[in-house]
């Protein structure tokens, strides 16, 4: 999303630079060909170097002379206000949180440390920023100041996330899928909240009902090398043939208009991105009520509780059952919600409004 608001602020009121708390990744590439400068900080892992780190973040901001500080992500808005406190420019602070908290205790033991020191420090800055309304409860609810938040959702880059006959003929064929196989997808990398299990267990269901339906899943660490994965198709009881385990990609925008329904098994979510990509591609979702999926969703798709597979696959069901032009119908509703509410442009002159006024700047 960082990359998303970079690439469309406008230029000619706006100049920014990246500051990075750890080394070099792929996503440094791609800022720097939009012509905006980033410094690597490289914080080890594993160890507590942050304090060292502080006079090389100090001099970063110094050479470039920021007007508007902002943090994003938990570590990075606690080097933002730490930046704050030791520059001699007093100049305003805002936070990006881009993430839920159902159960503080799930947290890694440093990510905690850091979500209760956010909570006094949260006082001190312009305007914290979530990404859905559900983040900005569970925070308050802890404690982060409630008079400085702001909500402004993920948004999705309509061209290149669109409905694509090419494209979806292209996947199909790939996965050697008739036109009137059903297909079910999961973005998401592997990871205990995206809830693997559930959508296995839910997979499991659908399929003694209806046997044209097949699953598509995608992400890091999600493919036939990882033993938890295997073992979690193997419980469900899935015939072969039926699951379609691709692993990390990177043409995402490719894969999502050759689904027939969009999938979300999470138990923990803000925002989630994938959904709101799915629908921008035309393609109706079924997702579980955690973060804003259900005002991301609205009348064009399913929502049911989490952990709750009996509940997913009954949903699933439903769409699967529709005929191909009333899920067609269903996925125009789901994109026409996405441009009205959540298209790119509309959220990064939501951010750049936000920076005049904490700038006291006019339009």
């Amino acid at each position: 999303m960082l990359l998303r608001l970079l690439s469309r602020t406008d230029r000619s009121a706006f100049q920014s630079a990246v500051v990075t708390l750890m080394g070099e990744t792929d996503l440094d590439a791609e800022v720097r060909a939009l012509g905006i400068p980033v410094w690597n900080l490289n914080m080890a892992r594993g160890r507590v170097s942050g304090v060292r780190m502080l006079p090389r973040l100090r001099r970063t901001a110094t050479d470039f002379g920021p007007d508007v500080i902002q943090g994003w992500m938990y570590h990075g808005n606690t080097m933002a206000s730490a930046l704050r406190f030791l520059s001699r420019r007093r100049v305003p602070i805002l936070w990006s949180i881009h993430n839920s908290i159902y159960d503080l205790g799930r947290e890694k033991k440093t990510t905690r440390w850091i979500i209760r020191a956010g909570i006094p420090l949260s006082h001190f800055v312009s305007r914290v920023i979530y990404c859905s309304w559900m983040s900005a409860r569970q925070h308050v609810n802890l404690g982060y100041a409630s008079g400085r938040q702001v909500v402004i959702p993920n948004g999705f880059d309509c061209d290149w996330f669109r409905p694509n006959q090419e494209a979806r003929r292209a996947f199909r064929v790939s996965l050697n899928a008739a036109d009137s196989d059903v297909l079910i997808g999961l973005i998401a990398r592997h990871d205990p909240a995206k809830d693997h299990e559930t959508f296995f267990r839910a997979a499991g269901i659908i399929v003694k009902h209806q046997s044209n339906i097949r699953f598509v899943l995608v992400g890091r660490d999600v493919d036939q090398t990882n033993p938890s994965i295997v073992a979690m198709m193997k419980r469900a009881h899935l015939p072969a043939g039926h699951v379609h385990l691709l692993g990390e990609r990177k043409d995402v925008n490719r894969i999502m208009p050759g689904l027939d329904i969009g999938g979300l098994s999470s138990c923990s979510e803000a925002f989630p991105t994938v959904v709101g990509e799915a629908m921008a591609c035309g393609v109706p979702c079924v997702v579980t009520d955690v973060g804003d999926s259900a005002r991301i969703v609205g009348d064009t798709g399913h929502v049911v509780p989490p952990r709750d597979p009996e509940a997913l696959a009954k949903a699933w069901l439903h769409l699967a059952r529709l005929s191909g032009d009333d899920r067609e119908a269903m996925g125009r509703r789901a994109r026409k919600r996405i441009e009205q509410n959540f298209e790119l442009n509309t959220i990064v002159a939501e951010y750049e409004a936000l920076y005049r006024e904490v700038l006291g700047t006019p339009e």
